[in-house]
């Protein structure tokens, strides 16, 4: 009934087609035209008028395989739909789908996308297949009318589209008639004939006088079979239709007297179950039971008696488990409980289902039932119950849509809902609403006396004083808050936890702000969950801050399989990002290539942010290849995007483009941007790949004039001072670059070697590679004096040397010197090679260096054994090599050996 599908809980009576009544009408006219099998076959006409039964009956004898999907309101939503296509599909074909849902995790995916997506799945089809949308007219929504019509702009030759409406859907329609892929078939096609509706009266009215009957209904119905149905039901044992000779078809005034009637012949009992039952879109025995409050056992038997007297009522699966009214007898049923019962009792029926489907873990129609009954607080309540397990796995999607079920007012009256909204726009990357949000939750007693809402409520705060650049305070709220929040709040938990461990970082703490992340993954249970995921992407976000690029890379491979394994798209996507900056940090440019480009290919799983700075990351990939013209694609494609739904973003990567334009010799380009932008400093930390306040000293240096150079050496002063105060490494270690380059512009050679040395020492620990060369050229002659003194020589050369692969044309004052090819590193062990010296003959491995700082702290074989979770045999043969390596005899003399060449920290 419910199974999890792309992130969404699903409905799987939808997907069954609807048996056949023990009286259906052969209809060989019709089935003629929907076996054409072209692309599209519209079956449109008003209610009532055997739509669905003359598909499902066609479809009794098709050759081919086909897949149904019946549509209500809720599927008025994109992600919702193709959730529903897909499972439709895989009805067919089990494995099919994947990607496509992989799409639906963001809402930026444009309906061409996910319609060629959708296609593409069909190619694991060995024979064509049959995909019947009923109900279609419930679809409003212009991305779902796109898809569609997407889906029939280039059609697939496996795929056949069957719409059934009740109106024209907004489709190309003369586009595709012009293209002879349409078939149509209308009301005037539908009617019943004068030999189907003699027919039909035969099998329905036995006895005499049915042929005139049949006669008379026939010119009064019009062949409207709904109302030779209903007439029907009515004339059993009645005397002649003639008595009523205003059947028409469409006429709700005569079909509600009808109804009365049908009622007026019907058991109390039945009566009841009919009416009280209306209220409900799909029913089952068990659902009915709760609803009217009687035995499961008589639940069912009224459901099997009234399919059997052809009752307007659907069996929806094989079992004959789920059924459903047709819509035009639920609506009127509907409007019969309206006159006869007290809006109150109504809304009892409503909760009673509410409270059934809730149990049944289909929220979305215990939702809707729910407010049905005018039950804000139990929709509230619902909301509540099941929001954490939401944001958890990343349904932002289905959180956004149970938000918008309410109104503004009660939103406001709500700390569960105002939570769940700061959420949301936490999701987006966003940090502006958040004051309104928590200004009302101030005035919400509610908030305050709920500890675990109130520490909810903290994290945004904390959120607030990080960016407000005020740890201490953050620290004592988020310690606090952690106390009070709950285990199951995973996604908030993480979240609390890096607000932590950045303001720790802020304070210049950073092996605090480690071992806070460390030893909550240590506490967590059970192991893997949505929480240890959250909280290793949490710590690459430190560590980059950090310029701990080593570790960043080893915490990639210790969350990528578990989000993999999760199903965790929206954070694998920022881990997989994160890979991509290391290995281009790194100058492993075809590694970082790879990365980045797999991720870019599924762009629409990503988040803003990680979107932003992917795309950021893989333009300066191909920048540094040569390859401008896709370096300035992958930004334009960006900005265009972000265009449209993050203008803020969109802004930033103005900035971004004016770089490339820079790098690639359009010195008026960019000096056009820096015209129109100003020089503040950053108003808050800075977490992404770019920073936008380093562009116009970057420009300015360019230009090169003397006030120029004055004016990008005041800014970057400014910014370091920032830099440093925060203890943001990796934009410091970039803007003292920018200084020295700018320092070696002016001519004041001493002075920018001082700021290039000062650069190298803190990118050595973590092998930046990257932010010298995108300096430039002129940087080159800092670089190889630095490549003769103490400071990290092995780094300056290998910039140098990496600077001197690239050098264009474009650059004819470039200093002279030998082209060396620079063959990328191995990720690993960058580090190690930028740190050491000329005197080491071997590099060290990754864990010879873990085991040298093991050493470093006097732990035995036997301890350095477990922490690595190797065997002591495997450390002596690492200390064996170690000693090797660095030409000592002992732990001893490999510690001080290791102090000198940088290897270690000094004591």
């Amino acid at each position: 009934m419910a199974p999890e599908l792309g992130a969404t809980t699903l409905i799987r009576t939808k997907l069954h087609r609807p048996r056949l009544t023990p009286i259906t009408i052969a209809r060989p006219r019709l089935t003629a035209l929907l076996t054409r099998q072209r692309p599209l076959t519209l079956v449109i006409a008003p209610a009532g008028y055997g739509k669905t039964t003359l598909i499902s009956s066609w479809l009794e004898e098709c050759a081919f395989p086909h897949a149904w999907l019946t549509l209500d309101k809720s599927d008025d939503d994109p992600a919702m739909f193709m959730n529903y296509l897909v499972a439709a599909l895989r009805t067919v074909a089990p494995q099919a789908g994947a990607a496509t849902l992989a799409l639906l995790v963001q809402e930026a995916a444009p309906p061409v996308l996910l319609a060629r997506q959708f296609l593409s799945e069909l190619d694991a089809l060995t024979q064509p297949l049959v995909l019947v949308l009923d109900d279609y007219q419930v679809i409003t929504a212009a991305k779902v009318h796109a898809v569609v019509g997407e889906l029939l702009q280039h059609p697939h030759p496996k795929l056949h589209l069957v719409l059934a409406a009740r109106q024209d859907p907004p489709l190309p329609l003369a586009s595709l008639r012009a293209r002879s892929v349409l078939t149509e078939v209308r009301s005037s096609n539908l009617r019943f004939t004068a030999e189907e509706t003699a027919a039909y009266i035969r099998q329905r009215l036995d006895g005499a006088g049915a042929e005139d009957l049949a006669a008379v209904l026939q010119e009064q119905t019009e062949g409207w079979i709904a109302g030779l149905h209903m007439a029907a039901m009515y004339l059993r044992g009645q005397g002649n239709p003639a008595a009523h000779p205003y059947f028409q078809a469409g006429n709700r005034h005569i079909m509600d007297y009808l109804l009365t009637e049908v009622l007026s012949q019907q058991t109390p009992a039945r009566q009841t179950f009919l009416l009280h039952t209306a209220i409900l879109n799909w029913l089952c025995a068990p659902l009915c039971a709760v609803v009217l409050g009687i035995d499961e056992d008589v639940a069912q038997e009224q459901l099997r008696w009234l399919e059997s007297h052809n009752t307007f009522l659907f069996a929806m699966d094989g079992r004959a488990h789920w059924f459903r009214y047709h819509h035009l007898y639920q609506q009127l049923l509907n409007h019969q409980l309206e006159q006869q019962l007290p809006r109150a009792e109504i809304a009892e029926l409503h909760s009673r289902a509410a409270a059934w489907y809730a149990g049944a873990g289909l929220v979305d129609e215990a939702l809707r039932h729910t407010l049905a009954a005018s039950d804000t607080a139990g929709a509230v309540a619902l909301v509540a119950e099941h929001r954490h397990r939401l944001m958890n796995t990343e349904q932002w999607r289905t959180l956004r849509r149970w938000l918008a079920l309410f109104d503004r007012a009660v939103i406001d009256q709500s700390p569960v809902l105002l939570l769940t909204e700061a959420w949301l726009i936490v999701s987006q990357g966003r940090t502006s609403g958040h004051d309104r949000i928590l200004a009302r939750l101030d005035e919400l007693p509610d908030s305050a006396a709920d500890a675990q809402l109130y520490a909810e409520a903290a994290i945004i705060r904390c959120e607030q004083l990080y960016f407000a650049q005020e740890p201490e305070k953050c620290i004592a709220l988020a310690r606090a808050a952690l106390a009070a929040l709950p285990a199951s709040r995973q996604l908030a938990g993480s979240y609390l936890l890096l607000f932590l461990a950045g303001a720790l970082q802020m304070l210049g703490k950073r092996e605090e702000a480690y071992a806070v992340l460390e030893e909550s993954l240590q506490a967590a249970q059970p192991y893997p969950s949505a929480f240890h995921v959250r909280v290793l992407s949490q710590l690459l976000l430190v560590q980059w801050i950090a310029g701990d690029l080593p570790a960043m890379l080893n915490t990639v491979r210790r969350a990528q399989p578990l989000a993999a394994e999760l199903g965790l798209a929206e954070t694998g996507g920022w881990i997989a990002y994160c890979s991509g900056l290391v290995y281009y940090q790194w100058n492993d440019l075809p590694r970082a290539a790879a990365a980045l480009e797999q991720l870019m290919s599924q762009s629409y799983i990503l988040t803003g942010s990680t979107y932003v700075n992917a795309s950021y990351t893989l333009a300066q990939v191909y920048q540094a290849q040569g390859r401008n013209a896709e370096a300035l694609a992958v930004s334009a494609a960006a900005l265009r995007l972000l265009q449209t739904i993050d203008l803020a973003r969109a802004a930033m990567f103005d900035g971004i483009q004016a770089e490339l334009l820079l790098r690639q010799g359009n010195f008026a380009g960019a000096a056009r941007w820096a015209a129109l932008h100003d020089d503040s400093l950053p108003k808050a930390p800075i977490v992404d790949a770019y920073v936008q306040q380093l562009t116009r000293p970057k420009i300015l240096i360019a230009q090169g004039s003397p006030r120029a150079l004055q004016e990008a050496t005041e800014l970057l002063e400014e910014m370091r001072a920032f830099l440093a105060r925060i203890h943001n490494i990796r934009f410091l270690i970039e803007t003292l670059a920018l200084l020295a380059l700018a320092a070696q512009r002016s001519g004041a050679l001493s002075r920018g070697l001082t700021y290039l040395e000062q650069a190298l020492s803190l990118a050595q620990p973590g092998g930046f590679v990257r932010v010298f060369v995108d300096c430039g050229v002129h940087l080159l002659p800092l670089l190889d004096l630095a490549a003769q003194g103490a400071v990290a020589p092995v780094l300056a050369a290998q910039a140098a040397a990496a600077l001197r692969a690239e050098q264009q044309p474009s650059h004819p004052d470039a200093p002279a010197g030998p082209v060396t090819p620079v063959a990328p590193i191995d990720g690993a062990a960058i580090a190690v090679n930028a740190t050491v010296n000329a005197s080491l003959v071997e590099v060290l491995t990754p864990r010879e260096l873990k085991v040298l700082t093991l050493l470093a702290e006097r732990l035995t074989n036997k301890e350095i054994a477990h922490a690595m979770g190797i065997t002591s045999d495997t450390v002596k043969q690492h200390t064996s090599n170690l000693y090797g390596k660095l030409q000592v005899n002992g732990r001893r003399q490999a510690v001080m050996q290791a102090r000198s060449l940088g290897l270690l920290p000094p004591t």
